[in-house]
């Protein structure tokens, strides 16, 4: 069995994946020229690499099941059954520690939610500090490191928040959390209301920055007058100040009193508002000619900068979209009698999935896309990954 076809060619595709793979990322960073097609073909191979690393994944668990029997798995099911069966209340009750006694074989450790929780916290590990260390030591002063420096903090209180989140929900496997003295599920609901709220956050701080990095196109006596050459920090305070009143006040109305309409409202405004901007600034970018000027150079620079925008922009957007089709749809049910069909509906299952692994992986995709989209960042990254000359 170790040999059928399908094995086979499983084992020249690891081997030649494991050969290819590196020489690409060589030539990437290594001998290609800063441009559109390193930065499509670096985008690419996130997601072949990754499909790469799971189908190799697969083929080894695969030849794995040839040499070792499943009766372990079966048994700790089994017993795990036996042990619960005596009462059905029991069983469904959130104190039921599902793996005590059975330890890291019990089965639940490895449903979907949790391993994936455990790759976004070894990425949350590595990417963190990676930004960091571009925001502080490479990266000059200016637009770019202030904002992003912001949104860091957003965006690190909330990874930090999220493995709290995902700890905890490993704890209850062993020990019940509402009988816990060190008040896990207080804490846990705590950290939920968080990472609600720092959606709402981290979402307005970009429409901040999108709003600013088109405004030289269309206001720039204004943005000169206003924003060049002077301090962020008082427009920094009044922004995190009025963001957090906010989405506080519309996160516990959520969490507290089941008023979700604000909440939702607020992820719909800043969706579109997003849109729109990101949208006519793309426009407005792409038609500016700076005045009595016409180069090669000047056109270039544009169009770096039109890449970044709509690069940065609209990935955004994609982070944020299955929040706004569920705002969406919910917000309709809410007006038009269905919320109950709608809350029961294979649909809304779906869609919480898709927006529980958006908020895990959140950090680590707003951290690529920073990297990737923002020249500063792409250059520091580039120059210490590039072969020094």
């Amino acid at each position: 069995y170790l040999y059928n076809k399908r094995h086979v060619v499983a084992y020249f595709t690891a081997v030649g994946n494991i050969i290819i793979i590196p020489f690409i990322l060589y030539l990437i960073f290594a001998k290609v020229k800063d441009g559109f097609f390193k930065y499509f073909t670096l985008n690419l191979m996130i997601v072949c690499v990754t499909s790469a690393i799971a189908a190799l994944i697969t083929d080894a668990i695969n030849i794995t099941k040839l040499f070792i029997s499943i009766k372990k798995a079966n048994y700790i099911c089994i017993k795990m059954n036996s042990t619960y069966s005596n009462s059905s209340d029991f069983i469904n009750s959130p104190n039921v520690p599902l793996c005590e006694g059975v330890g890291i074989f019990c089965p639940y450790l490895y449903n979907k939610r949790h391993v994936v929780a455990y790759f976004t916290t070894v990425g949350n590990i590595i990417i963190i500090p990676f930004i960091l260390y571009l925001i502080f030591t490479k990266v000059k002063d200016g637009f770019f490191k202030y904002f992003t420096l912001n949104l860091m903090f957003v965006c690190v209180t909330s990874a930090i928040a999220a493995s709290i989140i995902d700890a905890i929900n490993v704890a209850k496997l062993f020990i019940s959390i509402t009988e816990s003295k060190l008040h896990l599920f207080e804490i846990r609901e705590w950290m939920r209301f968080y990472v609600k709220l720092g959606s709402i956050w981290f979402h307005a701080l970009t429409l901040y920055a999108v709003i600013i990095c088109y405004l030289p196109y269309v206001k720039p006596f204004f943005y000169t007058k206003k924003f060049s050459n002077r301090s962020q920090k008082p427009y920094y305070v009044a922004l995190h100040t009025s963001i957090l009143i906010w989405s506080t006040s519309v996160t516990y109305l959520f969490t507290e009193f089941k008023y979700r309409i604000p909440y939702f409202l607020t992820h719909i405004t800043l969706f579109i508002s997003l849109f729109v901007v990101a949208l006519i600034g793309s426009f407005k970018i792409s038609k500016y000619k700076p005045l009595r000027v016409d180069s090669i150079r000047i056109a270039k620079a544009q169009q770096k900068r039109l890449y970044s925008f709509i690069l940065y922009s609209y990935s955004i957007e994609i982070i944020t979209l299955p929040m706004f089709i569920n705002a969406c749809a919910h917000t309709f049910c809410i007006f038009a009698g269905c919320e109950s069909d709608f809350l029961a509906s294979y649909f809304k299952t779906i869609i919480n999935l898709i927006i529980y692994y958006f908020y895990e992986m959140r950090s680590i995709a707003i951290i690529t896309i920073t990297i990737l989209a923002l020249e500063p960042y792409r250059r520091a990254t580039f120059s210490l990954f590039s072969k020094r000359k």
